[in-house]
């Protein structure tokens, strides 16, 4: 409700000035087409020339503005349906492919974290699917809060989640992760009455060498993944690029 509030007094602005300006254009050229043509002042046809546009103009503009806004949001809502997953409201694996992809061919650097819920299978199973999505949801939501705003987080599988931490240094990802896997270990969920503890196996990279592919750096997060879940899982795993 808020927002479409402040929608309507942003479009209503901008009508007041663009309206203004069609006003001002509009006595200048009344006034430009009589010296051109050397044709008499007469006050009436310029107050005209006025009060014309100031009636037509904000009624035409507004129409446009909120058109235009409508379609500008309509845009970004299917934007986001493209992009984001559905359950989680994070980003979706297209989108990390096509992100990471971007990031590399700008050679900037970053880290990247992959994450693996321990034992999900074990919890749908036990306590059935609307437990594993609540899991799901609250696991995307403590990744989420430990992050920056520059980074991103995708699930990029069953119940994988990817991040990419833009222009950090390998310290910066390795610390990310950690804090991520406290903070998951800490939650319990309740779920009809049953206590669902948490715990998660992480992968962390960073890409100090330019040389290394996209494909070998997702494969070097992947191996720290798989070390973290054979080395008894609840654990984080660095393997450097460099």
């Amino acid at each position: 409700m808020g927002l479409k509030v402040s929608k309507k007094k942003h479009i209503i602005w901008q009508t007041i000035i663009m309206s203004g300006v069609a006003c001002f254009l509009s006595v200048y050229l009344s006034f430009f087409i009589r010296q051109l043509f050397d044709m008499s002042f007469v006050v009436s046809d310029i107050i005209l020339a006025f009060v014309i546009p100031a009636i037509i103009s904000p009624i035409i503009i507004y129409v446009i503005l909120e058109q235009a806004y409508e379609l500008y949001h309509s845009k970004k809502k299917i934007e986001e349906l493209v992009h984001k997953d559905a359950l989680t409201e994070i980003y979706n694996k297209r989108y990390f492919e096509t992100f990471a992809e971007d990031i590399f061919l700008s050679r900037r650097k970053c880290s990247i974290i992959l994450i693996d819920i321990d034992d999900f299978k074990n919890i749908n199973d036990q306590y059935g699917h609307l437990a594993g999505d609540l899991v799901m949801k609250e696991t995307a939501g403590i990744i989420k809060s430990q992050l920056r705003e520059t980074d991103i987080v995708a699930r990029i599988g069953g119940d994988e989640f990817a991040i990419i931490c833009l222009d950090a240094e390998a310290e910066y990802g390795k610390e990310i992760a950690e804090r991520i896997r406290k903070k998951v270990e800490q939650t319990e969920l309740s779920y009809l009455s049953n206590n669902i503890c948490l715990t998660i196996s992480v992968g962390c990279v960073s890409n100090e060498n330019d040389e290394i592919s996209l494909n070998e750096f997702i494969q070097n997060a992947d191996a720290a993944l798989y070390t973290s879940k054979e080395n008894g899982k609840n654990k984080v795993t660095f393997i450097g690029c460099a």
